[in-house]
Formats: C-alpha cells, sequence, structure tokens
C-alpha cells in the first residue's frame, strides 16, 4: 500500500509539472531569432556554425543550421544581440546590436560571401530587424524602453502608453471598480471594458479576476518593455477574446546602471477644473530609484527598484439649494512600489531568474461629504528559467501572486 501510494504521488507531481511546462509554454515573456543562411548563388548552407551573444551579460549560445540553412534560438530574454555565422570557405558573416523584443520573432538571414574565415561581413542589425516577421499570426505591437523611458507620463503608469497601440484606449482602473482608483489603469481593446484583459508580469497571470484590471502595480523604472496582444493569442492568454499585456521586468547587466528621482507638482502647474475661479489645492511628490549590475560577471546579475507617490487633492461639494451640504475635505492617495530581480546563467543554454514584487496603494473615493478609503497591497514571487536549444526550447515560470484588498469609509 505504501509503495503504491509513492508511486501514485510521483505520477501526480509528474503530471502537475507537465501540466505547468505545456501551460507556460505558450507564454510570451521572451523572444527568439531565427534565420537562413545562404552562399552567393543563394543555395542553403547546412552546418554552418552560429553564434549569439547577448551584449548586456554576455552570454553566448551555440548552434547549427540544419539541411535547409536554417536555425531558430528560441525563449531568448528581450535585448541586443550579436550574431556571427562561420562555415569553411565562406568569409564569417556578423549581425551586430540585432534586437529581440517580448513574443518577437527576429531575422537574422545572411548571405555568405566567399573569402577566408578571418574576413568579416557585417551587417547592421536594424536592417534585419525591419524584415516582416511572417512566422507568427498574432497581431501585436510592442512598446519599447525607448518609449517608456522618453514619453511623457503623468502619473508615471506606463500602462498608459498601451494606447500607442491601434485600437485601444486606456481608462483609469477608477472607471470599471471604485476599488482601483488613481494607480490602476484599465486597456480596452477593440472596444470591450477592460475587463476582460489579461496582464501578466514575467510570464505570470496577475489580472484582477474579481474587477478587472491588474491585482498589483510596478514602476515604470522597473519595466524592460510590454508586448500587447490584440488577436490571434496564444495558450498565455486564456480566459480573454479583447486582448492581453505581457510585461518584461528589467534585469541587471555587465555594466552598473542607475537613476533616481524626485518629481513634484501642485495646483500651480495645473488648469482650474469645472469652471472654477480657483485651482482646488493638490499636491503630488514622487521619488525613486532603480540601481543594477553584475554580482557575478557573465553569471549572475541583480536590478533593484523601488518608488513612492504620495498625493491629496482637496474635494469640494458646492450646494446653494442645500447650504448645509456644502463642504471641503482632502483626500490623499499614496502608493509605494518595490521590485527585485537576480538574474544567473546556469550555461550556454540555461538562464534562470527570480523576481520578487511588492506594491501597495492607498487611495480616496467619493466626495467631501462621503468619503472612503480603499487599501490594496500585493507580494508577487516568480520563478523562471528559459532553456535555448537546438532541437527544444522552454520557458517555464512558477510564481505566487498574494493580493489584498480593504475598504473603509
Amino acid at each position: 500500500m505504501r509503495r503504491s501510494m509513492i508511486l501514485s504521488t510521483l505520477i501526480n507531481l509528474s503530471l502537475c509539472l507537465l501540466c505547468a511546462a505545456l501551460t507556460v509554454k505558450g507564454q510570451q515573456a521572451t523572444g527568439a531569432i531565427e534565420g537562413t543562411i545562404t552562399d552567393p548563388d543563394g543555395a542553403v548552407v547546412s552546418g554552418a556554425k552560429v553564434r549569439l551573444t547577448h551584449t548586456a551579460t554576455g552570454r553566448v549560445i551555440d548552434l547549427t543550421t540544419n539541411n535547409e540553412g536554417y536555425f531558430i534560438a528560441r525563449s531568448l530574454p528581450s535585448g541586443s544581440y550579436n550574431v556571427r555565422v562561420e562555415q569553411g570557405g565562406f568569409a564569417a558573416g556578423a549581425i551586430n546590436d540585432l534586437v529581440v523584443q517580448t513574443g518577437q520573432t527576429s531575422s537574422a538571414n545572411l548571405s555568405l560571401k566567399l573569402g577566408a574565415a578571418t574576413e568579416v561581413v557585417q551587417v547592421e542589425g536594424t536592417s534585419a530587424q525591419l524584415q516582416v516577421d511572417t512566422s507568427r499570426q498574432t497581431v501585436d505591437g510592442v512598446v519599447t524602453q525607448e518609449k517608456i523611458v522618453g514619453l511623457p507620463l503623468n502619473g508615471r503608469n506606463f500602462l498608459d502608453l498601451a494606447a500607442l497601440q491601434p485600437s485601444v484606449v486606456v481608462r483609469d482602473g477608477g472607471a470599471i471598480d471604485p476599488t482601483k482608483g488613481m494607480a490602476y489603469r484599465a486597456v480596452t481593446v477593440n472596444g470591450s471594458s477592460g475587463r476582460a484583459s489579461r496582464v501578466q508580469i514575467d510570464g505570470i497571470d496577475i489580472t484582477d479576476e474579481t474587477v478587472g484590471t491588474t491585482s498589483g502595480n510596478i514602476s515604470t523604472d522597473a519595466v524592460q518593455e510590454f508586448q500587447l496582444s490584440r488577436a490571434s493569442f496564444d495558450l498565455s492568454t486564456s480566459l480573454t477574446t479583447s486582448g492581453a499585456v505581457s510585461i518584461v521586468t528589467r534585469s541587471g547587466g555587465n555594466q552598473f546602471h542607475g537613476s533616481g528621482f524626485y518629481f513634484f507638482r501642485n495646483q500651480d502647474l495645473g488648469a482650474r477644473l469645472d469652471y472654477q475661479t480657483a485651482a482646488q489645492p493638490f499636491n503630488r511628490h514622487q521619488v525613486g530609484y532603480n540601481f543594477g549590475g553584475p554580482i557575478i560577471k557573465d553569471r549572475l546579475f541583480f536590478f533593484s527598484n523601488w518608488e513612492r507617490t504620495y498625493q491629496t487633492t482637496q474635494s469640494t461639494i458646492i450646494n446653494n439649494d442645500f447650504p448645509q451640504l456644502t463642504n471641503h475635505a482632502g483626500l490623499p492617495g499614496a502608493v509605494r512600489l518595490l521590485t527585485n530581480k537576480l538574474d544567473y546563467v546556469l550555461n550556454s543554454r540555461v538562464k534562470l531568474f527570480y523576481s520578487h514584487g511588492y506594491s501597495d496603494d492607498l487611495s480616496t473615493g467619493g466626495g467631501a461629504n462621503s468619503p472612503f478609503q480603499n487599501v490594496n497591497w500585493t507580494i508577487r514571487h516568480t520563478v523562471g528559467a528559459d532553456i535555448t536549444g537546438s532541437r527544444a526550447s522552454h520557458s517555464l515560470r512558477f510564481g505566487l501572486n498574494n493580493f489584498n484588498n480593504r475598504i473603509q469609509s
């Protein structure tokens, strides 16, 4: 009996792990590079050695073209890669700074020239990147870190930039539920309400299943980029037919990078609302930092981010018919966001990571006569492995997302 119970437990555990692997395989928190290698006459070059180098971490992935001269590397973290191809009797071919984006497949087709192996024929990464991706049927787009950093954001919520994609409208979370005011956003796609749009961070679903939007937040400075899918979803976007957002957090690299900020805004920096003769009192303070770099060069990296927002607005109700209902009240709000991440390059095939996120926010809804306060706080743990092989590739994600909410009058 005992032996049969142990065997049954092992079988169940194996099935759970298999189901988890099959489920997360569809998650698009990574990208891919594919290419076909040809000679000057257009004939395919089989057996060519292909080396991919991740410029940020120095990770090297070696592949070989098949009989059709084709290669593909899946489950690649987003970022810049150098591609080098070598084959006897040909000059080496190279593509520098080929950009890999979340959920996208970058093309690295090369035509090798006859010559010595010491010669290198180089192609700029941007020219290869601009080729049309014919390997995928999805309708989606990626908002890159350049746009996140370079475009203005009122309130510093990066999801506002989802509106850059066609047929997408971003609304304040309070528009669909009063518990989602201030810090949350609802991403509406193709005229939907936004309640059914799925949201993932590093491959883990953080959608609030009760009212929509997300169950937690993340600082703009902690986002590497995010993909917004609008049609032809894969297995990672279950329970929706409207839209899906896949967010990838930043990682450290072989160089130390960091920044800090402090922003202040009050009523003197905004327009008067509702035709009032004077602007209502308003104060917003935002402070934070991000810092990342190597712990062990080419092997172990860290990234840390913290952000705090505090603001207060003045709610004014003027009732000429019932003067006793005229009232003024301050409505405070506060948001704290924390993200920490460790990345470990186990070998050329396997990259592991652990990500920890914490967010809490206090928002005040209602009006001066009947205000209420809502508190949300979330703790997120994610462990992942990206395995890139010549025959099989996998992206595995295991996570815990603990979301709590409290409303008080």
